[in-house]
């Protein structure tokens, strides 16, 4: 939500611009407690040269099943990066490919991936899900972006290419 729409949330929130974070510095410039500390990072987030010209957003923060811990307290999930087109699947891969430990996939992950990709086919083409496990158990979207503005996070290039390059000579063809 934006800033306008924080005061039905008293927090914690996860704070990043439209399309860029910086999670590398997460208890500083993502993470806030409260709604003091995230509209503090909101003005910090303006600063920054990267960020500026982007809205900036405030999330409900939703503790996920942290593997381990990075720098500043950057919580590496158990969170998958989905790169779809229309309404396939092409590839998937563990998101935190810093981190030493890697999690596992549910078939509750697909299943999530799966529903979003169904509410979404119709209106977009090539974007991007990333999914992680909730530590209370279950799966969530944490983002939803536009396939060609996303890292591959984990993903095989050679899977994700080699299939986007089959299904889109497929449709230039006629065959699917």
């Amino acid at each position: 939500f934006d800033m306008n729409e924080m005061s039905e949330y008293d927090g914690p929130f996860v704070v990043k611009g439209k399309t860029n974070s910086r999670k590398f510095d997460w208890d500083n410039l993502m993470f806030a407690q409260t709604k003091r500390r995230a509209c503090e990072i909101a003005c910090e987030l303006r600063k920054d040269s990267l960020m500026q010209y982007q809205d900036i957003i405030f999330r409900k923060y939703v503790p996920l099943k942290v593997l381990e811990e990075g720098i500043h307290g950057l919580p590496f999930s158990n969170e998958w990066r989905f790169f779809c087109y229309r309404n396939e699947i092409l590839s998937y891969g563990f998101y935190w490919t810093i981190s030493e430990k890697v999690g596992e996939i549910q078939n509750e992950a697909f299943d999530l991936v799966r529903e979003v990709i169904n509410r979404v086919k119709d209106k977009v083409n090539f974007f991007v899900i990333d999914v992680a496990e909730k530590a209370e158990g279950g799966w969530t979207v944490i983002e939803m972006n536009d396939g060609n503005m996303s890292g591959l996070s984990g993903n095989d290039p050679d899977v994700l290419y080699s299939k986007l390059s089959y299904t889109l000579s497929g449709e230039a063809h006629g065959k699917l």
